[in-house]
Formats: C-alpha cells, sequence, structure tokens
C-alpha cells in the first residue's frame, strides 16, 4: 500500500444571509466543488486486499494511477435556512425550516458474482470492481450473446420458451440503456469510473417551537418534521411500481451477466448482480 499523487478537490461556496431586523430571517448558500482520486478512501480498520477488490472500480491496468471522479463528488449543495417569530409576545411561536439541496452521488455499474469466477471480467481475482461494457445494440446478438434457458427445476427450455426468454431479457436490457443517459452515451465501451450519478436529492426540515406560559415559568413544546420533501416525492410510489422496477433491474442485469464467457455454462446462469 502506497500513496498516490494526483487526487485533488476544491469547492466554491457563497452565502446570502437576511438581517435580522423583522421577525422573519434566513439565509441561502450554494456550493460548487469538484473532487478527483485514483481510489476513494473508506472507512477506518479495513484490510488492504478488501480496499483493492472493492473499493476501485477499474477496467484497465491495475498501475494505471489516472485520477477520475471521487466517490465524494458532489458538484453542486444548495443549503437554505429561515425562522418566522409569531407577532405576539406572550406565548411566542416560532416557524423554522432547513433545506439542503445536492447532486447525486455517482457511482459505477459493475458486474458481479457470489461464485468463483462470476462477474469477474478481468480475471483479476475480484468479482466486485469490473465496470460492464455497455452494448451498441442489445438487439444484436453478434454483440450481446444472451442464453435464453433457465436453471430453475422444472423449468420449460424448449427452443420458442428459450427465444422469447431471450426476447425479453434483450428489451428489457435495451430499453434500460436508452432511458439511462450515463449508458445511453457510452454506448460501444467500458463504463468510465463513476460516470453515472443518482438524481438530484432533497432533504428538508421543518420546526413548530411554542412557548407555554405557566405562572412565573414556561414551557416549550417542539414539533419536529424531517425530509418533508422526500416524503412528497414518493408520495405516488405504490408497492406494484417498486415489484415492477425490481423486476426489471433483474431482468435487465441477468441479460448482460450472460454474456460472461465464464456463465454460458448451463448450470451457471447468473441471477445476482450488483451496484457500485
Amino acid at each position: 500500500m502506497r500513496s498516490v499523487p494526483g487526487g485533488h478537490g476544491y469547492q466554491l461556496s457563497t452565502r446570502l444571509e437576511s438581517a435580522r431586523e423583522t421577525r422573519l430571517g434566513g439565509w441561502i448558500s450554494y456550493t460548487f466543488s469538484r473532487a478527483r482520486d485514483v481510489q476513494t478512501p473508506t472507512r477506518t480498520n479495513v484490510r488492504g486486499t478488501a480496499l483493492w477488490s472493492s473499493a476501485r472500480v477499474m477496467s484497465g491496468r491495475h498501475d494505471d494511477l489516472t485520477p477520475s471522479i471521487s466517490s465524494n463528488d458532489v458538484p453542486h449543495r444548495v443549503i437554505a435556512a429561515g425562522s418566522w417569530v409569531a407577532p405576539w409576545s406572550r406565548a411566542p411561536t416560532t416557524l423554522s425550516f432547513y433545506y439542503v439541496g445536492e447532486s447525486g452521488r455517482p457511482f459505477t455499474y459493475v458486474a458481479y458474482g457470489t461464485t468463483l469466477g462470476r462477474g469477474d471480467l478481468n480475471a483479476d481475482g475480484s468479482s466486485t470492481n469490473d465496470p460492464i461494457y455497455v452494448p451498441r445494440d442489445a438487439m444484436d446478438a453478434s454483440e450481446l450473446p444472451i442464453n435464453g434457458m433457465s436453471d430453475s427445476t422444472g423449468a420449460d427450455n424448449s427452443l420458442a420458451t428459450m427465444a422469447a426468454r431471450e426476447r425479453t431479457q434483450r428489451t428489457a436490457f435495451e430499453a434500460f440503456v436508452a432511458r439511462t443517459s450515463c449508458l445511453r452515451r457510452q454506448r460501444g465501451r467500458i463504463l468510465e469510473r463513476n460516470s453515472c450519478r443518482e438524481p438530484w436529492s432533497n432533504t428538508t426540515s421543518a420546526s413548530l417551537r411554542q412557548v407555554i406560559p405557566v405562572g412565573a415559568r414556561s414551557a416549550e413544546i417542539q414539533l419536529d418534521v424531517f425530509n418533508v420533501l422526500m416524503t412528497e416525492q414518493r408520495s405516488d410510489l405504490s408497492l406494484d411500481d417498486v415489484r415492477a422496477r425490481a423486476d426489471e433491474v433483474h431482468a435487465r442485469l441477468v441479460a448482460y451477466l450472460q454474456t460472461i464467457p465464464k456463465a454460458k455454462a448451463l448450470a451457471d446462469i447468473p441471477q445476482l448482480a450488483g451496484i457500485q
């Protein structure tokens, strides 16, 4: 294990704050940042072999130490906070909020497997650090071989059924690539490290604080509501939607993993896939 030069990061921030001369006050800030590294640091007390096998996604040589997008790269972050104090003074009421909006975390789609050799695309002994190859056309059998055979007990492996399975897997994978920008722009090549990104994240917390006079003393009651926007954004996602998306993800990743030479054997059709 050794230190590697080239990693770097920077950030620029600006903040606008109101003068607290009225009952309404607050501030808003924006931060632009960039982070590049060869391997993103993980938690402490981790074996070096574990860091090598899973912390650094790569498709080329192990001695290629060119910095790329860090897993900690968050290009844009907006933070806003504000509060309002009610006009009555005997029993003060304060309403406040806090918002954080930021770019999604970067990640890489990788081939993955729990059995020996499955998912290890570059034969380096690890099946958790190999980015996938994105086909130009998932419907092209010459570029993306897919085996429609099922290893499930009692499965129908007739030619017609296997052809239908293959067609379903190709269609699902092609549709996924077509609507995923990071995959769509990298057709015909191996996915770059951390070139995909999670959606923009919104987190909002609101608080209502009420002071209640009790003789010469007072009591305070506070109500906190967390992740207000997150609740609103996901309220229209039904259980059926979640199941449908899970089935789709499984189908497209199985379709890809079936292109791995070691996974083409009848008894080694992939059932698991991972994202790093």
